[in-house]
């Protein structure tokens, strides 16, 4: 294990350390409001990148992937360790350490280097550790200096606000111009630098065969969980206020994006991917529809009773029992919708089979049964051969 590697896992675990350390001090203090997610998401995502970038920087060194998981998971654990000192210092025990605001300033701005480590740019170079093409290379760079410019920018608007020793000096006055403009502007080319990065994983995929799109299959996986959890976040908070379930879903899922990075590059051959596929899309497709039609239906039986019933109880209740009772015909039916539009070939094969018994039950040939027999086959599966041995009796 290199130096560089040894030295950056150690300050994450020291940064680690205080940062669990300072939790536990603040635990009192109601942390929902001062967390996104839940409490402590920053070190658990620290803890999840080193382990998709870890097997990658020792397996595969070249690639840089795993480097840059390493280097997000140590901004990360710093960036949780600031967080917790600032609501330590300037919420949960006011005073009760030295220069809080220190730890306030290190999160205004760490979390751009950190998106671009474990998002921007994996994302442009996945799976090879290569863009896509040289021409992505002038891309590449206005994103690396989006990411420059937004991190300098928000840690000097910050700078000139924090030096004063009160909480209440955390409250921005004017930021100068230009400082306001390398934030807005560095954020602003993180974002479509983001849109970037998924641009070039469509790219390569359209373009990928044999073991790079297998590999690309894995990612696929975790953004389409990970965008129909968006969707399920977006209709919890319309319908509900408190956004905490919503928000943990959604952040656990978006962890799922660099764990499966990391099982792609070194470990893609251990699960069958096109099962796992098939199954997110289904219930992906099915949790969307469910909560879309709970939400409505909601809706519709509040107006429907409220000159009769004041409470909500009622219309959650039959909501809930008509969301049961539509599972299984929905779930049925998305399975199929995801079948004939993404596995054509299970489908047909499907439909053969299907077919095949039902003449199977009419006919009572026993030339005709092996000759349809060896038909459906052929049409299901083209095997390069196909045989049949009848026992005599």
């Amino acid at each position: 294990m290199s130096a560089i590697l040894i030295s950056s896992l150690s300050l994450e675990t020291l940064a680690l350390l205080a940062g669990i350390v300072l939790v536990i001090a603040s635990w009192p203090l109601p942390l929902r409001a001062a967390d996104w997610g839940f409490p402590g998401f920053q070190g658990v995502a620290a803890v999840v990148f080193t382990l998709s970038g870890l097997p990658i920087a020792r397996r595969r060194p070249e690639n840089p992937i795993g480097w840059l998981m390493i280097a997000g998971a140590l901004l990360s654990a710093l960036q949780f360790a600031g967080h917790y000192y600032a609501v330590y210092g300037l919420l949960a025990a006011p005073g009760a350490v030295p220069a809080a605001w220190v730890g306030a300033w290190l999160e205004s701005w760490i979390w751009v280097p950190t998106m671009a480590a474990v998002g921007a740019f994996p994302l442009l170079v996945f799976p090879t550790g290569r863009l896509p093409s040289p021409r992505w290379r002038p891309w590449a760079t206005i994103v690396a200096a989006g990411v420059l410019s937004g991190t300098v920018g928000l840690a000097l608007g910050f700078w000139r606000r924090a030096t004063l020793p009160r909480p209440e000096g955390l409250v921005p006055p004017d930021t100068p111009g230009i400082v306001a403009a390398m934030a807005v502007v560095g954020v602003m080319l993180l974002v479509a630098g983001l849109a970037l990065a998924s641009a070039a994983v469509i790219v390569r995929f359209r373009r990928a065969r044999g073991l790079e799109r297998q590999q690309l299959k894995w990612l696929a996986l975790a953004a389409s969980v990970a965008a129909a959890t968006f969707v399920l976040y977006l209709l919890l908070a319309s319908e509900v206020h408190d956004q905490t379930v919503g928000a943990t879903l959604l952040a656990v899922a978006l962890l799922g994006i660099p764990v499966a990075i990391g099982i792609a590059i070194v470990r893609h051959r251990l699960f069958d991917i096109d099962h796992l596929i098939n199954r997110a899309l289904v219930y992906a497709a099915l949790t969307i529809v469910l909560a879309a039609v709970y939400v409505g239906s909601v809706l519709a039986l509040q107006a429907l009773l409220a000159s009769i019933v004041r409470t909500t109880e009622l219309a959650v209740a039959g909501s809930t029992l008509l969301v049961a009772a539509l599972f299984g015909p929905i779930r049925r039916r998305v399975q199929a919708a995801v079948d004939r539009r993404f596995y054509r070939s299970r489908y047909d094969a499907q439909r053969i089979a299907d077919a095949f018994s039902t003449r199977l039950r009419d006919e009572v040939e026993l030339d005709a049964v092996v000759d349809d027999l060896r038909g459906s086959v052929d049409r299901a599966m083209h095997p390069a051969f196909i045989g049949v041995w009848i026992r005599d009796a």
